[in-house]
């Protein structure tokens, strides 16, 4: 069972990079991606069925090895954001492995100091009580306690960048917080950096990864109003006044009644409308005397 399951997340892992490469809007593609993940459903239904009597012995010498080489796998592990369920055997008061590689290549990759992502690493595995994704209970219980449910549940929709794969390999109730589905450790890093970012341009590739949700380069009126839910639902928004608040951004930002905004639009605009920057939970510039916490700050209380 052990080496059954440890394959099948490495081949769930690697077809997961795999999918992100895809091009949709190519029909052979998209044919191949479907296929892909019905193949992986599959893979997750035989894991289901694979049993290992060993395990549930008191007296067995599994957990003690298997915690051993799960910590030396890890400090060499390449994938960025593993989503392995959480080893019930790992004792509590045992420190969980940190994954070195992967920290240093979320360090390059989003130009974050290492010793702050090693912080990160560390709320996170708090937030999340010692696994590799944090699910919707745990964060409703640490980042999002300060916050309403309906708010709750909208921050949530945000943080969530990829929610198809998170519900893909989850092996039990999202909600609940069983399974592997949920905010893997990159997300979470975006979503909190975003937060509590004290400027406009440490925040903006932050947000930018948040809003471009189908990663396409431009934002839609669509992609714009999924981000204001934040505020209908924080502010009790009706359909109404969201959409018109929605049009007001494409105003500021586009007044030429254009239908996509790019990141180069966007970052100017922010930087030259006040009214704009709390649209969109934005920070002040740096050149600013004095910057205010954004909306999602203060909801988590940051």
């Amino acid at each position: 069972e052990i080496l059954g399951r440890a394959l099948a997340e490495e081949a769930q892992r690697a077809n997961q990079g795999w999918l992100g490469s895809l091009d949709l809007k190519n029909d052979t593609e998209a044919m191949q991606s479907r296929a892909v993940y019905q193949a992986m459903l599959l893979q997750r239904g035989y894991m289901e069925n694979l049993r290992a009597p060993l395990l549930q012995s008191q007296n067995s010498i599994l957990p003690r090895v298997l915690t051993k080489m799960i910590r030396a796998a890890s400090n060499k592990c390449v994938v960025c954001v593993p989503r392995a369920p959480h080893m019930p055997f790992m004792a509590r008061n045992e420190a969980f492995p940190q994954p070195l590689r992967t920290i240093e290549a979320l360090a390059t990759r989003w130009f974050i100091p290492l010793p702050q992502v090693v912080e990160l690493w560390e709320q996170f595995l708090e937030a999340t009580g010692g696994s590799y994704t944090l699910s919707l209970k745990r964060a409703r219980e640490t980042i999002f306690r300060h916050a309403a449910s309906d708010t709750q549940q909208a921050c949530w929709s945000l943080a969530l960048l990829d929610a198809n794969a998170a519900l893909l390999v989850d092996t039990g109730d999202i909600h609940q917080g069983t399974g592997a589905g949920g905010l893997n450790f990159e997300e979470f890093i975006i979503f909190i950096q975003f937060a509590t970012s004290t400027c406009l341009e440490d925040q903006f590739r932050f947000m930018w990864a948040i809003f471009d949700r189908d990663r396409d380069g431009v934002l839609r009126k669509s992609d714009i109003c999924f981000v204001l839910q934040v505020h209908r639902a924080w502010l009790q928004w009706n359909d109404e006044w969201l959409q018109s608040s929605a049009q007001r951004v494409f105003e500021l930002v586009r007044p030429s009644n254009a239908l996509t905004i790019s990141p180069k639009e966007l970052q100017v605009a922010l930087h030259k409308w006040a009214e704009l920057r709390p649209l969109l939970m934005a920070q002040e510039p740096r050149h600013k005397v004095r910057a205010a916490r954004n909306w999602v700050a203060r909801i988590m209380g940051a």
